[in-house]
């Protein structure tokens, strides 16, 4: 008798009770069985290897986890070079038995001395049955006796765990109308995460969205290669949960009410008799659910939290040290840190120069610093290298740096000769990284941008609160308000089209029209020294500039600031204004000086230069042409009032006198040199120039809207 079968006969008795005797636990059975292989055959490995789509997991094991391609035939085998046992369990597991290398290969005698201790391990489902029906029997005694259902809830999740040897198990209750139904969790073991305490899941979605839209169970083998649960794989990678089962809880008259799933952290076949099992537990739970809703079902309060959605990941089967290069990166991603901090690491691993250039105006980073790609040979495209085999030397190579379609920029890298497997995940995976940085970056920016203009537009178009309580927001965001103030509204013609031309999605769009708000931004800060308030909408940019820096000049600089070529950009400047109140009537102007703007001449038009010309752009009422009369007309009317004097009366009659000195001096009374110094002094005190054109329809139209009285006595001399 072998060492093996002789220290298997001392132990049989031992062994049968643990694993069929009063008190076994079909749960216990696979650890025991292994342990006790592994002690009495002297083997380096021993697991429990359960099948899945032709894919191994390793389900119990003592040892390092063999390494097997492919299931291999029962009986006794040399697996990887070491001698092995291989013993079918059942249809999807096996126990596999593994010395080291230089060990001896088993004999016949303790291949069946293995084969029988396996055995024991089947005939332990027969008492998991057992365990199965006292337990459901326990659960029914208990639900008559409680209208407790997050006790009665917890009872059947822990059981179905427990029968059904998975590491979670979740109860979800049906919510809303039937046409907006969903699912939310009420109970849930063994989780990780606390979002997923509160997940939400509609109709069709994931597993138990599935069984809530089909009213049967769902069976779900490896969660990474199944369609069904696609939608919450990210959540599943949180939890390291790979297979499950869910099961509708119905009510009296058949209607699902909620559903029971459990779920194992390794891919899994649920049998049948695990469906039967959790149908069962279900039934209970719906007893439970009615007796406690029937109870209280005016008392409960029904929380409702949305669920943060897990930003998704791809896993990448590969080899050890691409996981190392995988764990490595992301943590650059899930730290946040910069693209610098990530060319480092990316050089280290391929060994060369690394270039990261990302789209727009955004700041790359080089490692090492004076790293550049030469502009002759520039990069080739990473795959197209890959695929070639004639490349010794080294050779620059790019990677896009894009998510969800959008292309956010390129990762160059000097490779010292064709790029290896790692060097390709590496980049690969590094042109991932960037895009959630960059990703990251540009939701922070575009936030902030979207607050901003929002503020702006609230000023701009009068729906802004008290004037401290502007001035407060101003500095939390960053912004400077500072009066006299004029408003700058650029227009880029044609941005619209641009957008629709190139395919931009609403995504695009916007970060683009941000790109060009934040062109304008650097560009007022350069010209003027200040950080002004910028918002953007459609094809508009606006700021609030200081009344002093708000020169054509300075507007036709910022206006040709714009990052895309094929757009002409136009801009209005308003008048003066001296506080927030008056920022909605400088945008009204603005937009009548952007409407003069004549495409064939000056891409700046200041509303101060329109005169009468902004009655005929823009519909006015009785108000604007006071205001606008005052405006031309507000000082001399003022001295007259001050001095007496009539240099109003004696403008009127100028123009009524088709601007004719002799025939105006008679029509007054007055000596032409008297006349003279009286227009001079017009021109003094209201800066009128009468021999401008403009200036002079300007008066004239101001003098019509405030009709001086012609008939008023004219001072002599």
């Amino acid at each position: 008798m072998t060492l093996l079968a002789s220290r298997v006969g001392t132990s049989w008795p031992a062994l049968i009770e643990t694993l069929l005797g009063s008190r076994a636990a079909a749960a216990r059975a696979p650890r025991v069985v292994t342990e006790t292989v592994a002690e009495l055959a002297a083997a380096a490995t021993v697991a429990v290897v359960e099948w899945v789509r032709d894919l191994p997991s390793v389900v119990h094991g003592v040892g390092e986890p063999p390494a097997l391609e492919f299931r291999p035939a029962a009986g006794r085998a040399r697996v990887g070079g070491a001698p092995a046992v291989v013993v079918r369990i059942d249809e999807h597991r096996d126990l596999v038995v593994l010395r080291e290398p230089s060990g001896v290969d088993f004999t016949a005698e303790q291949a069946a001395a293995i084969e029988a201790i396996s055995t024991l391990l089947a005939h332990t489902a027969a008492f998991g049955r057992r365990e199965a029906a006292e337990t459901l029997n326990r659960l029914a005694r208990e639900i008559v006796g409680t209208l407790d259902l997050d006790r009665v809830l917890l009872s059947i999740a822990n059981s179905a765990a427990r029968l059904l040897a998975s590491e979670a198990t979740g109860v979800l209750l049906v919510h809303g109308p039937p046409e907006r139904q969903e699912l939310r969790m009420r109970c849930a073991i063994g989780h990780r995460s606390p979002d997923t305490a509160r997940l939400r899941i509609p109709a069709g979605k994931g597993m138990a969205g599935k069984v809530l839209e089909t009213g049967g169970p769902v069976r779900v083998d490896n969660f990474e290669t199944s369609a069904i649960t696609k939608e919450y794989l990210s959540i599943a990678i949180e939890e390291g949960t790979k297979s499950g089962l869910a099961v509708p809880v119905l009510d009296a008259g058949g209607a699902i009410i909620g559903v029971l799933a459990v779920w194992r952290m390794r891919p899994s076949v649920y049998t049948d008799e695990d469906e039967q099992v959790l149908v069962s537990l279900a039934g209970l739970a719906s007893i439970g659910l009615v007796n406690a809703r029937a109870y209280n079902d005016q008392q409960r309060v029904t929380a409702e939290l949305e669920v943060a959605r897990a930003e998704l990941a791809d896993r990448l089967v590969i080899s050890d040290e691409a996981v190392a290069i995988h764990r490595r990166l992301t943590v650059i991603a899930a730290e946040g840190q910069d693209l610098t901090r990530l060319a480092i690491a990316v050089q280290e691993i391929v060994d060369g120069p690394v270039v990261i250039v990302p789209s727009g105006d955004r700041s790359g980073a080089r490692w090492p610093a004076g790293a550049v790609v030469p502009r002759d040979a520039g990069s080739r495209p990473l795959s197209v290298v890959a695929a070639e085999s004639g490349v010794t030397g080294p050779v620059w190579v790019r990677v896009p740096i894009e998510a969800a379609g959008v292309q956010q920029g390129v990762l160059h890298a000097r490779l010292p000769a064709r790029p290896r497997p790692r060097d390709v995940v590496t980049l690969e995976q590094s042109a991932v990284i960037c895009a959630l940085l960059l990703g990251h970056e540009d939701a922070v920016a575009a936030a902030s941008a979207r607050l901003r203009s929002e503020f702006v537009w609230d000023l701009l178009e009068g729906r802004g609160s008290a004037d401290q309580d502007d001035a407060l927001r101003a500095v939390a965001l960053g912004l400077r308000l500072a009066f006299p103030a004029r408003l700058l509204l650029l227009r880029g013609r044609g941005l619209r089209e641009l957008g629709r031309v190139e395919g931009w999605t609403a995504e695009q769009g916007e970060r683009n029209r941000i790109w060009w708000a934040g062109r304008v931004t650097s560009a007022v800060e350069e010209l003027t020294g200040h950080l002004v308030p910028v918002a953007h909408r459609d094809e508009h940019v606006v700021a609030i500039l200081p009344a002093a820096d708000a020169t054509v000049a300075h507007a036709a600089a910022v206006a040709g600031r714009c990052p895309f070529g094929k757009v002409a950009v136009q801009a209005g400047l308003s008048r003066e204004v001296s506080a927030p109140a008056a920022l909605a009537q400088a945008l009204r102007e603005a937009r009548v000086a952007l409407a003069a703007v004549d495409p064939a001449g000056n891409a700046v038009m200041r509303f101060d230069d329109l005169g009468v010309l902004q009655f005929l752009i823009a519909p006015s009422d009785g108000a604007d042409l006071h205001t606008f009369a005052s405006g031309v007309l507000g000082e001399l009317l003022e001295y007259d009032r001050r001095h007496g004097t009539a240099l109003v009366v004696t403008l009127d009659s100028y123009f009524e006198n088709g601007c004719s000195v002799a025939s105006t001096a008679r029509a007054l009374q007055v000596h032409p040199k008297t006349l003279a110094y009286r227009l001079r002094r017009i021109h003094e005190v209201s800066g009128l120039d009468l021999a401008d054109r403009q200036r002079r329809l300007d008066a004239e139209l101001a003098l019509r809207v405030l009709g001086p009285g012609r008939s008023a006595a004219i001072p002599a001399g």
